[in-house]
């Protein structure tokens, strides 16, 4: 699979992203790709390229975060969910297989609110799931708010229950590509579990499994 992130993917020209694909096309042994990207930057030129790209598996993952308005105007996101839902019928009726992206544990919302977000987007034509704990980075206006008391990243223990919460309710059909973040290198400042992604997957798993949840 080849993994199209920032800077390579739709923010640009529709020229330049047929360009990469046609790249893309000639690596040998390629059988798809997923290109990661903004409800706000995709266009229907840019859906069709992708989706005549010609690839056998092709996955656009689009991040939604939050379902609440509130949440993302304080995140700066700069679109609201709405955007997002009209991104995903727009991407599935052009055959494209859509993941979306949300987090856990963002400033202002609770478990409640995730749930929610959630619910909101299994209503949607998706067809994969990331899902995300909220970790400060260093240098970040959330490092910031931590470092005065304003924010408190979820504890190890709240995210494992979140998931029990969350997974149950989400169709067999759809595929988890992701289960907790994933911080770079010298990148996190709080959680230090959120460091820990082998143990955190064995501790989702157990909890599951010792809760009868599947």
């Amino acid at each position: 699979m080849s993994y199209f992130q920032a800077y390579s993917n739709t923010y640009g020209p529709a020229e330049r992203l047929r360009r990469l694909l046609d790249e893309v096309k000639r690596l040998p042994g390629c059988m798809g790709i997923s290109v990661g990207t903004r409800a706000d930057c995709l266009d229907a030129e840019k859906l069709a390229l992708l989706a005549g790209c010609g690839l056998p598996e092709i996955w656009l993952e689009i991040g939604l975060q939050s379902a609440s308005d509130a949440t993302l105007a304080r995140l700066n996101r700069g679109h609201d969910a709405a955007c997002v839902a009209t991104a995903v019928r727009q991407a599935a009726a052009a055959g494209l297989q859509v993941c979306l992206h949300l987090m856990a544990g963002l400033p202002g919302e609770d478990e409640q609110d995730f749930l929610a977000s959630l619910d909101w987007a299994l209503a949607l034509p998706v067809a994969g799931l990331k899902l995300h704990n909220v970790y400060v980075p260093h240098g970040t206006a959330l490092a910031v708010q931590h470092a005065a008391g304003a924010y408190r990243p979820l504890a190890r223990d709240e995210y494992v229950d979140l998931l029990c919460a969350a997974l149950p309710r989400i169709p067999s059909h759809i595929v988890l590509h992701r289960l907790q973040a994933d911080p770079a290198p010298g990148e996190l400042l709080a959680p230090a579990w959120a460091a820990e992604k082998r143990g955190i997957i064995t501790d989702i798993r157990r909890a599951l499994a010792a809760r009868g949840l599947w």
